[in-house]
């Protein structure tokens, strides 16, 4: 558990940057998508968990290969969201990482679809979240995910770097 962040549902690593942890990193559980490393110190790393209020992800409905964003809510069962209308995930249906804006690598198992109430459903993770012993930590080389720039940014000239010839240095000290 980590209680020192501002995150409701995060762990922390005994592994850091000097281990080769990098923020962006997955974390796995043995059963399936635990979260995402969110910050490096020299010997610890963050992970903010599946679950988190903070935490959206893209996923595939496996069944009706429809994409979703999974929410968490900091319940133990992330809400589905923004899934096509005439799309209606079924119960039981498998839950993968989606790779849209490459933010994960697809088909990373997640869970399956839950209906606590009608028209609401939710994703029971396969990692077991409240008992975690042991997280594997990958790189999977996904780029980070950047903002666009604003409409009508445009962009600076880079500055151009005058050299000055190495006597003028001389001469210009006294």
């Amino acid at each position: 558990a980590d209680s020192g962040s501002i995150y409701a549902r995060a762990v922390l690593l005994i592994a850091g940057a000097d281990s080769g942890v990098k923020a962006g990193n997955i974390a796995l559980a043995a059963n399936g998508l635990a979260g995402r490393v969110t910050e490096t110190g020299a010997h610890s790393a963050r992970v903010l968990l599946i679950t988190d209020i903070s935490s959206r992800l893209p996923v595939l409905l496996e069944s009706s290969h429809a994409p979703a964003i999974m929410a968490g809510d900091n319940s133990p069962m992330p809400k589905l969201m923004y899934y096509a209308q005439d799309i209606h995930p079924l119960e039981g249906e498998r839950v993968v990482t989606g790779d849209q804006a490459g933010a994960f690598p697809a088909g990373l198992p997640v869970g399956t679809v839950h209906y606590i109430m009608p028209g609401r459903p939710v994703v029971i993770p396969y990692a077991k979240l409240d008992h975690l012993v042991l997280l594997r930590i990958f790189n999977f080389g996904q780029a980070q995910v950047e903002a666009p720039d604003a409409p009508g940014h445009v962009p600076l000239a880079p500055p151009h770097k005058t050299q000055e010839p190495p006597f003028t240095k001389l001469f210009n000290q006294g």
